[in-house]
């Protein structure tokens, strides 16, 4: 066998020549194969702008989804990295579209972006507990766990709830933070308060002055009618269309600082404010953020790998059956993740631990068991069935024309979702129109 002679220490030594030929082969290939992955990586995807005849053809369908949903116009963005920009609108005869659109729920994209620039300056840091800022909050926690922070409200894994109308010191934790993702309106309102403890200034003014004008984004103002159910932590900003663009621009550009939420859905499974869909190995597809409210319907998805953002806002509270319709166009005409808005199924709650009544102020929620599955009656109104959508939660049947998408966009229609919040055993409470309602005495169950 073939030998290599090799000198350590004054001793000759006799070793297989085999692997180390392989080794001297080996290595220059290597070599070439990182000096080309360097050179031609891009930092960031970089998408063919689609041709014309796609633009015209998307153009079509948006005309005929808000023809047969009965909308009076929508506005569509499509964000192509680095500078490119599609933008389409669609009108009804005889109607218009506003130059500003309430964001509802995108909202809260600015104030995590608040927040972030915030821990940036040093001003506060995300791990500090909410009862550094709001002491009336000091007793809001489960005992033997640590106190939730404003990294917890930001992921919407605080624990804590609120029943409507309640005052500051009528929150309450009912579960451990970073134990469960409960989707809060009032949570992020709450961060707009720490905002204006820590800074001395109102919101609005912390906000414009860290994020809207360093991004340009000149457009964006406090609604002047805000929405009664939605602060402006929560949900209330007005703006453009190409405003969100360049928000999202921001969002995208690896470059920015506002790229930190990006970078958080790399390393948290709740990152602020959006959802996240994921691959196989954890890896994110796609970033939402929706709104919806009286005259305000949106979206903003970002696809990081793709490069592209998308852009959908309407007048209207979010309309499930549209917004499905102008994504199964944007699949069929775009190059974007198929697996897209697709939501693995969990096993199914035992319909029982949700039977009960809840109070809310319109009167009693009740939740009937039946053989069917559950029902849902609210103020002595009509029994409404509900559909698993995953774990403990559900769907109220008549919203729901696509369960597949609904699913996936759970929290966008926070009127046709029911989730019960369990605790030992049984349903302590449920979140309905994104309220907490505390469980009563339950009924028995029918059959």
């Amino acid at each position: 066998m073939p030998t290599i002679k090799w000198r350590h220490g004054g001793a000759t030594s006799k070793r297989n020549s085999e692997p180390l030929r392989f080794l001297a082969r080996l290595i220059p290939l290597v070599c070439l194969i990182a000096v080309t992955a360097c050179a031609t990586a891009p930092r960031a995807a970089s998408p063919k702008t689609p041709p014309d005849r796609t633009v015209a053809r998307l153009q079509d369908d948006l005309q005929a989804h808000i023809k047969q949903h009965g909308l009076d116009g929508a506005v569509l963005t499509i964000l192509l990295m680095p500078d490119r920009t599609l933008r389409l609108h669609a009108v009804a005869p005889g109607r218009s579209v506003p130059p500003s659109f309430r964001l509802a729920s995108i909202s809260k994209v600015i104030t995590a972006l608040t927040l972030l620039a915030l821990d940036d300056a040093e001003v506060l840091s995300l791990d500090d507990p909410i009862a550094k800022w709001l002491p009336e909050l000091e007793e809001a926690r489960v005992p033997s766990y640590p106190p939730p922070t404003i990294r917890h409200l930001l992921e919407h894994t605080s624990g804590l709830v609120r029943g409507p109308g309640q005052p500051a010191a009528g929150w309450r934790a009912v579960t451990p933070p970073g134990m469960r993702y409960l989707y809060s309106n009032e949570g992020y309102d709450l961060l707009a308060r720490v905002v204006e403890v820590a800074t001395g200034q109102s919101f609005a003014d912390c906000a414009r002055q860290r994020v809207l004008e360093p991004l340009g984004l000149a457009a964006t103002t406090p609604c002047e009618t805000p929405d009664p159910g939605l602060g402006i932590g929560a949900g209330g900003w007005c703006s453009t269309d190409e405003d969100i663009a360049r928000l999202a621009r921001a969002l995208l550009d690896p470059s920015a600082a506002s790229n930190r939420l990006l970078a958080a859905a790399e390393s948290s499974v709740h990152p602020p404010c959006f959802t996240v869909g994921r691959d196989r190995r954890g890896r994110p597809i796609w970033l939402r953020q929706a709104g919806s409210a009286p005259g305000a319907g949106g979206e903003l998805v970002l696809f990081p790998r793709e490069g592209i953002a998308v852009v959908l806002l309407t007048d209207r509270r979010y309309l499930p059956p549209f917004f499905d319709a102008v994504w199964r166009s944007l699949f069929r005409r775009l190059d974007l993740p198929r697996s897209a808005f697709r939501v693995r199924e969990t096993s199914a709650l035992p319909s029982v631990l949700c039977a009960g009544s809840y109070e809310s102020e319109a009167g009693l929620l009740v939740v009937r068991a039946t053989g069917d599955g559950l029902q849902l009656v609210i103020a002595d109104g009509p029994p409404r069935a509900l559909k698993l959508l995953e774990g403990s939660r559900y769907a109220i049947a008549e919203h729901d024309e696509d369960i597949e998408v609904l699913a996936a966009l759970a929290r966008a229609h926070a009127a046709s979702i029911v989730e019960f919040i369990l605790h030992e055993g049984r349903a302590e409470g449920c979140l309905f129109e994104e309220r907490f309602h505390r469980r009563v005495t339950p009924p028995a169950p029918t059959r």
